[in-house]
Order: structure tokens, then sequence, then C-alpha cells
């Protein structure tokens, strides 16, 4: 099924462009995030009317989350605590460890978090 799937979104996001941290602030206020969450928890692919729909679905979603933590070490922590619903969408191909790699990158308040459980996931 996987093989088939059209990777249009390449690129995530450009090594230039800096994320606008008032917009990322924004959205954690109106907690965007959750919404996010509810598609990605929603776990319904096989009962999916169309397969490829619902893997785009999954990937703008997970695009978006990328967008919302990345170079924001507030949002990085709110959404530390759903690493599991990322570790399990891994095999869609869904941009689950970029999004894995971004909530992680560059926050020091997340130095004694132990990714230990996260590498063996993501190796496995």
């Amino acid at each position: 099924m996987l093989e088939e799937w059209d990777y249009s979104d390449y690129k995530l996001v450009d090594e230039d462009e800096e994320p606008d941290p008032e917009y990322q602030r924004l959205l954690r206020n109106m907690r965007a995030h959750e919404i996010a969450m509810i598609v990605v928890k929603h776990r319904d692919l096989k009962a999916a009317a169309s397969k490829e729909a619902y893997l785009r679905v999954l990937e703008k979603v997970y695009i978006f989350l990328i967008k919302f933590v990345r170079k924001n070490s507030d949002n990085q922590i709110i959404m530390l605590k759903h690493m599991d619903e990322f570790l399990q969408d891994l095999v869609l191909g869904v941009h689950a460890l970029e999004l894995i790699a971004e909530i992680l990158r560059d926050n020091p308040k997340l130095q004694t978090y132990n990714i230990e459980p996260i590498i063996v996931e993501v190796c496995s």
C-alpha cells in the first residue's frame, strides 16, 4: 500500500524560512494543535473510503505540526506528550519522523528527556 504513496511534499520546511513566533503563539492559544491531534488519534486508515485521501490529510496535519513546533520550545514541550502517537505513525510515511526530530531539536528544556525509547522505536 505505501509503495503507491505519492510523496508530493518532499521539502517540508525551507531551511532559510523562519517560523513566526507570534503566529505559533496564536495557534497555541487557539489550541489548534488539539484539533490536529484529533486527526492523528483517529486511526481509521482501514475503514477510509480512499486510503490515499486519508494519508494526504494526515500528511498535511503532520506538516502543520512540524511548522507549529519548529524553533518553538513551548510548542515542542506541549507536543512531547503525544510522542507515542507519532511513533505509531512512523510506518505510514506521513512525516512523523520529521515531527519527532523537530520536537526534540534545539530545546534546552528537553536536555534531560530520555530519548532512548524513541531511538529504539525509530530503529526497529
